[in-house]
């Protein structure tokens, strides 16, 4: 295999190259064991699945389930009756929503993207029919923007967990990018990946503040990002230093969540 899974003492289980990989190269191409779309849907087609891809699924890396996060608090809050509804023990409701909001993938297959195009094409062929009879009267035009609206809302709103690729670490300057396009999970190089380099993607917008992502990531998937560009020198925040007329202080991140030190090259910290 092109991949190998390797355990981390910080990280858990994460995916390492066995061999190098250039720009635009597959990684990583995974199969779903699990496509849902909502809480219920995902704890009915778990119920269904053979013993060996449930082992899977209940295998994958999860938060604490007594964590006193908002997140788990709100799934707490759910657990209790979908257990009741689908006849499913309230702990194990609650660990396969916890797996979910950690490992879960966007996710769309081809035969959708067919059907969307289709959608597209009728509905533009029906648009114009309607503008040739004369008939496309305002208030049509905005029912069918609020349904249009409605349907870019659902479109994209499947997710899936897989396997391999839920061992993928997070870095916000990653050296992969995933698409589920084809059906599959497919990890993508976005630069030169060199043997026994671990592969990394982003679980979240890289371009976001650096607190804004930091914060973020502890809240949905409960750890701290400890990747350069969250730790090193913040250079576009630098600002000018109050001890001197010219020097400027940069911000730096420190691993404990929302805490920055400010440096200056001359006088080095700065107090707020």
């Amino acid at each position: 295999p092109d991949v190998r899974v390797e355990l981390n003492d910080g990280k858990g289980r994460t995916l390492v190259s066995n061999r190098t990989f250039q720009f635009g190269e597959i990684v990583l191409r995974d199969e779903p064991l699990i496509v849902f779309t909502t809480a219920s849907s995902l704890l009915s087609k778990f119920s269904l699945l053979p013993k060996e891809k449930q082992d899977i699924i209940l295998d994958l890396c999860h938060p604490p389930l007594d964590i006193g996060t908002p997140r788990m608090q709100q799934r707490r809050m759910e657990a209790a009756p979908l257990a009741s509804d689908l006849g499913i023990p309230e702990q194990k409701v609650l660990k396969l929503l916890a797996i979910a909001d950690t490992n879960s993938h966007a996710f769309r297959n081809q035969e959708e993207r067919g059907n969307e195009d289709k959608k597209t094409k009728k509905k533009k062929k029906k648009k114009k029919n309607m503008k040739q009879r004369g008939h496309c009267k305002k208030d049509n035009k905005a029912e069918e923007q609020r349904k249009e609206k409605i349907e870019q809302r659902v479109v994209g709103a499947r997710s899936a967990l897989f396997g391999s690729g839920a061992m993928a670490s997070h870095s916000c300057d990653p050296n992969a990018c995933y698409s589920s396009k084809s059906g599959y999970l497919q990890y993508r190089a976005i630069r030169r990946i060199q043997k026994d380099e671990e592969i990394t993607i982003s679980y979240i917008d890289p371009y976001m503040h650096v607190q804004d992502r930091r914060d973020s990531l502890f809240e949905t998937k409960n750890f701290v990002c400890t990747c350069f560009k969250c730790t090193g020198p913040d250079y576009y925040r630098q600002l000018k230093c109050p001890m001197g007329k010219k020097c400027s202080m940069i911000p730096q991140p420190q691993l404990a969540r929302l805490q920055v030190d400010w440096m200056c090259s001359i006088h080095g910290h700065v107090s707020d």
